[in-house]
């Protein structure tokens, strides 16, 4: 009965709370482009979907299992996020930076997190401060500021030492994740022998 509750309030509530439309496209698993409008994206301790509504009118809501992800333009930025799976659980990862070996992710603006607490339903703004990283094929995975410098150095020193000595110093913090991937693909680019 708790998930029936809450899954209901969440159709009613995320048709109403996204203040703009945002125009744009789901892509669906045999690569295919719906287009329309992206409302939001509900999460819960038990469900994830976005919530979008065809160029029809009619709405669905799309878990990240049965899509590729989505695209939407806000202003003339161009939003990509992907459909993931981490650790037993579904989620969508606004894409940040696509390297040649390390991708950069984070939650999307638009997600709302839900939260039963005894007999009310809280809602929350996901953590838009925390990255998430993906390697090649594997998974991604979460990389917290707290232990950024540790496993972002161990993470890139085989192939860029000297960059991994610049991490955590000035212009090398959490924050320039963008710009520290950007210099990461240009050291391992150089490096690649010509035949």
């Amino acid at each position: 009965m708790r998930k029936l509750t809450l899954l209901l309030l969440l159709c009613c509530i995320s048709f109403s709370a996204q203040s703009e439309s945002l125009r744009g496209y789901v892509i669906t698993l045999d690569g295919k482009y719906i287009s329309g409008t992206i409302l939001q994206i509900n999460s819960s301790d038990f469900h994830v979907s976005v919530a979008f509504k065809n160029d029809y009118g009619t709405a669905y809501h799309f878990h990240p299992a049965l899509i590729k992800g989505f695209v939407f333009m806000k202003g003339n930025e161009r939003h990509v996020y992907e459909s993931h799976h981490h650790k037993g659980e579904w989620l969508f990862l606004q894409q940040l930076y696509v390297g040649k070996e390390i991708s950069l992710f984070k939650y999307p603006d638009i997600q709302v997190n839900w939260v039963v607490e005894g007999r009310q339903i809280n809602s929350f703004t996901a953590n838009q401060r925390v990255f998430w990283l993906k390697q090649n094929k594997k998974s991604p995975f979460m990389l917290k500021r707290q232990h950024f410098k540790n496993k972002f150095t161990e993470l890139i020193r085989e192939n860029a030492p000297e960059l991994a000595d610049k991490i955590g110093k000035r212009g090398y913090k959490y924050h320039n994740l963008e710009k520290i991937l950007a210099e990461y693909d240009a050291i391992i680019s150089s490096r690649v022998k010509k035949i």
